[in-house]
């Protein structure tokens, strides 16, 4: 997977309703947020796991994968930092 997966841990901020402020344009904080994501991700994939397990769901598996390279703009609108 990319490099986002290296950081810090997961930050509350990003759970809060904080009206598209979330630190900015520039590229360190564009990849702060691609990072968080990344962690949210995963954080919702073991909790949908354990909420399946306690309710006694087998038939259903639970997965968390990264999309790979793709072709998109997420770095078109990047101011330079």
């Amino acid at each position: 997977s990319s490099g986002a997966r290296f950081g810090g841990p997961l930050e509350a901020k990003y759970f809060e309703k904080r009206g598209g402020d979330l630190g900015g344009d520039s590229l360190s904080a564009c990849f702060e947020r691609y990072h968080q994501t990344k962690l949210s991700n995963v954080v919702f994939t073991f909790a949908l796991a354990d909420k399946l397990k306690a309710k006694g769901e087998s038939s259903i598996k639970v997965a968390c994968c990264t999309p790979g390279i793709a072709a998109t703009e997420l770095m078109s609108n990047l101011e330079d930092s």
